[in-house]
């Protein structure tokens, strides 16, 4: 397998706050998609890591259902 590189990973993921605006939604809501499982995430110490492609797919979604 090869290398994976930390600014790879890094930029795989946005903080709760900016998923957060990215989406339009308060951290409360966000933090509530992460928790029943809507976002794909990863807890890093005391934060939530949300993966970008996780925020597309749940845009795009979104954008189906209207």
């Amino acid at each position: 397998m090869g290398k994976v590189r930390v600014t790879e990973v890094v930029g795989a993921y946005v903080d709760t706050k900016e998923a957060a605006r990215l989406l339009g939604y308060t951290l409360q809501h966000t933090r509530l998609l992460i928790r029943t499982g809507q976002l794909k995430a990863i807890k890093f110490g005391r934060d939530w890591m949300i993966e970008r492609k996780s925020i597309a797919d749940f845009s795009a979604q979104r954008s189906m259902e209207r």
